[in-house]
């Protein structure tokens, strides 16, 4: 196995900057996802590290060697694409074998692998059958199988997942987190969903309009974001944001004071807290402020109360038996513990 690190990787096209001097590190063995919103780069970093694109400024590095210039076939990786693309034509066998046949593998080796792979995949029944007659969930199954097959020193997956419905997304994202711990292959995945990102990863890497915004372990990404936008993209609803004032050591809230300590600066302030950080109390707030029900979201183990407060709307999250008609006014309570700080001109977290 081996690490992947880009040193100052830049790619432009004729009026576009699609990814801008990026510095990043995928650690040996470590599984980490490049995050982000559509367009914003991460699917060009992996066509960069595949040997798919060029970068127009800097290195790529696959272990102890500078692969910039090595063209796909040399770079010892293997990457899932998001529209599976197999062979229509062959059976699922013949796909999952077909790399290793350019290789000159020997036939019975072949056959070992990838009834091993497959196997392991689920799909060892379905070897005779053709793509056409299979599953979006089990055609998924073989490109990871052709992938695996290979035993390659890294693995690339770009949105595998985004053409599955909603329970075989849950299955198959399992099943990569398995193999991930099975193989221990360096895997560099790419997705816009912070679900996959956050149960997947190692670290995750946010991109917003070609940079780099934060690298961190989930928990890190989730609970100290580095500023608004990667607390508001990743949580699901995303992080709640109301404008407020430093004052004498205290955030000053309409209706609110929260007493928070060594707070660094005096001045306006944008206030971020997590709907699960919202306490609701329906007879009226202790030391909180009143808001006004806009919607209640009943989801099976818990709640989403949508309310009106502040000039904005914001989102807390309650116990499923939580009952409120829009226009009743409830006290709301933010947990001092959990309230982040942002800067509201520069979007940067205040430490």
């Amino acid at each position: 196995m081996a690490r992947v690190s880009l040193a100052g990787v830049e790619k432009r096209y004729r009026k576009s900057l699609a990814v801008r001097r990026l510095d990043l590190e995928v650690r040996d063995r470590e599984f980490l996802t490049l995050l982000g919103p559509s367009g914003c780069g991460k699917s060009t970093v992996l066509n960069i590290v595949a040997g798919l694109e060029t970068p127009t400024t800097g290195r790529v590095f696959i272990g102890d060697r500078d692969v910039t210039e090595l063209p796909p076939q040399d770079r010892d990786v293997s990457m899932v694409f998001q529209s599976y693309a197999l062979y229509p034509h062959k059976s699922v066998f013949e796909n999952i074998a077909f790399s290793l046949k350019l290789r000159r593998v020997a036939t019975e080796e072949i056959d070992r692998r990838v009834r091993d792979v497959a196997a392991r995949l689920g799909v060892e029944a379905l070897l005779a059958r053709r793509p056409g007659e299979l599953s979006g969930g089990q055609r998924q199954r073989v490109a990871l199988g052709r992938a695996l097959v290979r035993k390659p020193t890294v693995f690339l997956l770009d949105e595998p997942l985004s053409n599955l419905d909603a329970q075989l997304r849950t299955d198959t994202r399992a099943e990569i987190k398995r193999l991930h711990a099975e193989f221990a292959t360096t895997t560099l995945y790419v997705t816009h969903d912070q679900v996959e990102a956050m149960t997947l990863s190692d670290r995750i890497a946010v991109m917003k309009d070609g940079e780099l915004q934060q690298v961190g372990t989930p928990e890190e990404i989730y609970r100290a974001p580095a500023n608004r936008f990667v607390a508001g993209f990743v949580g699901n609803p995303g992080m709640n944001f109301v404008a407020g004032r430093v004052e004498e050591g205290s955030v000053h809230l309409p209706g609110m004071r929260l007493r928070l300590p060594e707070i660094p600066f005096s001045g306006d302030v944008l206030v971020g807290i997590r709907p699960e950080d919202i306490e609701l109390a329906v007879d009226g707030p202790k030391d909180g402020a009143f808001g006004e029900v806009y919607a209640v979201e009943l989801l099976g183990a818990d709640a989403l109360v949508v309310l009106t407060w502040a000039g904005t709307r914001v989102t807390a999250r309650g116990p499923s038996s939580f009952r409120a008609a829009p226009g009743e006014r409830i006290g709301i309570r933010f947990s001092r513990e959990r309230v982040l700080l942002f800067n509201p001109t520069t979007g940067g977290r205040v430490s």
